[in-house]
């Protein structure tokens, strides 16, 4: 079990720091805790696998194929496999990346 999810990883200037949590839970997805820096982005890419993304504190800014959204606090979004994404943070924003299988 993890307590306090969003304190595992904390925000830096100019920066996107991240942690992975599958060792941590004992699981083989692949979890990834996120905290992007106001205006840092996660460039364009593609997943071979399904993935969904959790917001836990901030705004993000989700792009899946030039079709931008802005997520806050809460919110959960699904991306198919191979399609092309990006992220960017709107404020200081905090988020769950989880792969699926």
């Amino acid at each position: 079990m993890i307590e306090n999810l969003s304190q595992l990883v904390q925000y830096h200037d100019h920066q996107v720091a991240s942690r992975s949590l599958s060792r941590l839970l004992g699981l083989s997805q692949s979890i990834v805790l996120y905290a992007m820096a106001q205006g840092e982005s996660i460039s364009q890419e593609t997943s071979p696998r399904d993935k969904v993304i959790l917001v836990l504190e901030g705004q993000l800014i989700f792009d899946l194929e030039d079709q931008k959204q802005v997520l806050t606090q809460e919110s959960l979004i699904a991306i198919p496999a191979q399609k092309v994404h990006h992220l960017e943070a709107k404020t200081d924003c905090k988020l769950l990346q989880v792969l699926l299988d």
